[in-house]
């Protein structure tokens, strides 16, 4: 189990075939705003740095491929 703080530094846990990271922050904004950020993959590289690129609609039943610059040769794909 992770435990995040909101500071907005990141936490990752390591395990032997995996990893996980994780960020909070408290955002003074309205949630239609934050929603419409968060969910367009053209804009995400420009806010967040550990993106490359995002292939795909981020909605419900919809599939991405996620570059990140921890490992950019390869793919992150969603299930």
């Amino acid at each position: 189990m992770t435990t995040v703080s909101s500071n907005g530094k990141a936490v990752t846990t390591k395990k032997t075939f995996s990893r996980e990271t994780a960020v909070s922050i408290d955002i003074k904004a309205d949630r239609s705003i934050i929603w419409a950020l968060l969910t367009n993959a053209n804009d995400f590289p420009r806010w967040n740095s550990s993106v490359i690129s995002i292939d795909g609609l981020i909605a419900p039943g919809e599939k991405i491929k996620l570059k990140s610059t921890l490992d950019p040769k390869r793919n992150l794909n969603s299930k």
